[in-house]
């Protein structure tokens, strides 16, 4: 299945995690999963695949995933409408885990986008 779908997960804890993304990870025989999950996203869809999780609370210290390059490109996350520094991901690079100091103790949201096609799995982050 090659569509990028909408899906909404909700914790016990409170957050939300909005997903618009394609699970499956496998293109032209070749398999990009990390962890034989994971979402990929692409800024060249419209409207742009992204992953965004909402109600926080603690606000936002640290931000980690595992990301897989499909394409060159890179990851930004986006907390509280402030862009932190993009980080670059490279096709045929083993996956790697990228990790943004976000330093953000009101923040209750971020966004992950990207430029390029980027697997990305293993999603975490820590509070204030």
């Amino acid at each position: 299945d090659q569509s990028y779908e909408g899906k909404t997960y909700s914790y016990e804890s409170g957050y939300k995690i909005d997903a618009t993304c394609r699970a499956n990870l496998t293109n032209d025989g070749t398999d990009y999963s990390i962890d034989g999950a994971g979402c990929f996203i692409r800024t060249d869809k419209k409207p742009a695949s992204k992953i965004v999780v909402s109600n926080i609370t603690g606000g936002v210290k640290t931000i980690s995933f595992d990301v897989n390059g499909w394409d060159t490109g890179s990851v930004t996350v986006i907390v509280g409408g402030t862009p932190l520094e993009s980080q670059t991901v490279t096709t045929g690079e083993p996956s790697k885990t990228v990790t943004f100091n976000a330093n953000d103790s009101s923040a209750t949201t971020f966004t992950i986008t990207s430029v390029g096609r980027i697997v990305i799995d293993n999603l975490s982050w820590t509070s204030m």
